[in-house]
């Protein structure tokens, strides 16, 4: 991944949130930034980004670092495992669900939401959160999250009630 660094305050949060997920955590991180910044480089290499390069940049020198991260990483792979919740299975690798081993046919919005709920589980997830992860446009009605709830409650039937909406 390639992070160009502009006017953010907040250093870079980015990475140390890939850095604490579990699916991302070796994902090599490239950070471009000014050249005036020094503090600029050692909070992105010390937040655990691989690399840093300050503009103006020179692209010859973009890929000799690129490769020489590449080198350093080639055993990155995504980890890409089922993820289970009771008698639910979720494929990332396929987008398929499974309901007490039956396929079950949802939409991708539908496999984006209830990823989220089962990554999340126990703890409430905002609707902006939800839409954010699963709805592919940015001008989608935040309310359509509740119709595509209210799908998953009925594919998934009993366990469906286990979706609780939390009022305010």
């Amino acid at each position: 991944m390639i992070l160009d660094r502009f006017n953010d305050r907040n250093g870079f949060p980015i990475i140390s949130k890939i850095r604490a997920s579990e699916k991302f955590r070796a994902l090599p991180t490239l950070v471009i930034g000014s050249d005036h910044q020094f503090c600029e480089k050692i909070s992105a290499l010390s937040m655990g980004a691989d690399g840093f390069l300050q503009k103006p940049i020179q692209f010859e020198v973009l890929d000799v670092k690129l490769q020489a991260i590449f080198r350093r990483s080639q055993s990155y792979q995504p980890i890409i495992e089922d993820i289970f919740f009771k008698n639910i299975t979720l494929s990332p690798l396929t987008g398929d669900v499974f309901f007490d081993s039956e396929k079950v046919n949802f939409t991708t919005t539908e496999y984006k939401l209830l990823e989220a709920l089962i990554l999340e589980k126990g703890r409430p997830v905002c609707r902006e959160a939800l839409a954010h992860k699963s709805l592919s446009s940015q001008n989608s009605c935040i309310r359509t999250i509740d119709v595509h709830i209210k799908s998953i409650r009925e594919k998934l039937g009993p366990l469906g009630r286990q979706i609780k909406t939390l009022r305010g």
